[in-house]
């Protein structure tokens, strides 16, 4: 009777185990079709945007399709973690930071990396942004906090209670892990974007937060649904602004894409992060954070160690 039950039990096992496979199999093939329908979508807003009425007299765009990765995949010693990466325009260097165990990490613009500064008081931090020199901006994914924090050559630790004043808290704390994962900054209008990650992708505009010190603030946030719908995004994971153009690119690791979205928010550019793209050998496996430096290069940092740079190839005569 034993052997009997035994043997019926492993039949049960195996028939569930391959309704499992089955069933994964099933959500995968529909996952990636509504993937390639979203990319087709916004494939077709950007041929709009671009052929519109307003496209002759809009700013030219970053030609994201020219962008190419000279460094791929390099791993950055032996961290976890890394979310988020910035450009020091000062320094002329990228500062990332890690979400467990909390530092902030500087790196050459070639990947390696320089030093790691603890953070402290901070929890599950997601995003970092440079805004003007020995300034920088935090973003907590639960908390829903944004913090300004001085960094500079000199720092050693960087801790909340020591921060600076300026600090903003939009909605209340959460633990489903989807609250802020992304922010940039526009210094010519000191306006901060700060990006919840899904459910759904919002980016939230906020002016009014670098008043000086002593002044009161006259804090605006304003957000655009209709143009985050116009991403066709399952979630935003980076961004960076581009005061070239004034456009933003939104990176998502979900759909492998980098998006250019103009001041109108119009998506007007798009670039995969698969493999065979943009001399990629392989996808970004979870590319968490994008930066842009002074010559327009482009940086990607990827969970849980990986660092790329995308360079423009000069357009063919």
């Amino acid at each position: 009777m034993w052997s009997s039950l035994s043997r019926r039990g492993r039949r049960w096992a195996a028939g569930l185990a391959v309704v499992c496979l089955l069933a994964a199999a099933a959500w995968w093939s529909w996952h990636t079709r509504w993937l390639a329908r979203q990319e087709f979508l916004l494939r077709r807003e950007i041929a709009q945007a671009r052929s519109g009425p307003a496209a002759a007299d809009s700013v030219p765009n970053l030609s994201l399709e020219r962008y190419v990765a000279d460094i791929q995949a390099l791993r950055v010693g032996d961290e976890a973690n890394m979310s988020s990466v910035t450009y020091d325009a000062q320094r002329h260097l990228l500062v990332s930071i890690t979400n467990r165990d909390p530092h902030l990490l500087e790196l050459s613009l070639e990947g390696r990396l320089q030093r790691r500064i603890p953070l402290a008081g901070f929890g599950d931090p997601e995003a970092v942004e440079y805004l003007f020199p020995g300034r920088y901006m935090i973003a907590e994914e639960r908390r829903r906090r944004v913090t300004e924090v001085a960094l500079d050559a000199g720092t050693e630790r960087v801790a909340f209670e020591t921060a600076a004043q300026r600090h903003l808290t939009l909605g209340p704390p959460d633990d489903d892990n989807r609250g802020f994962e992304a922010l940039a900054y526009d210094p010519g209008r000191q306006r901060l974007y700060v990006a919840k990650e899904n459910d759904p992708v919002r980016i939230f505009e906020v002016d009014g937060l670098f008043a000086p010190t002593g002044q009161p603030l006259n804090l605006g946030v304003h957000v655009d649904p209709a143009r985050d719908r116009r991403l066709f995004l399952t979630d935003i994971s980076g961004m960076v602004y581009d005061s070239r153009t004034g456009h933003l690119l939104v990176l998502s690791d979900e759909s492998k894409l980098v998006i250019e979205v103009n001041a109108v928010g119009q998506p007007v550019g798009m670039m995969s992060l698969r493999a065979g793209q943009h001399g990629l050998h392989e996808d970004i496996p979870q590319a968490e954070g994008i930066a842009l430096d002074g010559e327009g290069n482009l940086y990607i940092v990827s969970e849980p160690n990986l660092f790329y740079r995308f360079r423009q190839e000069k357009a063919s005569r």
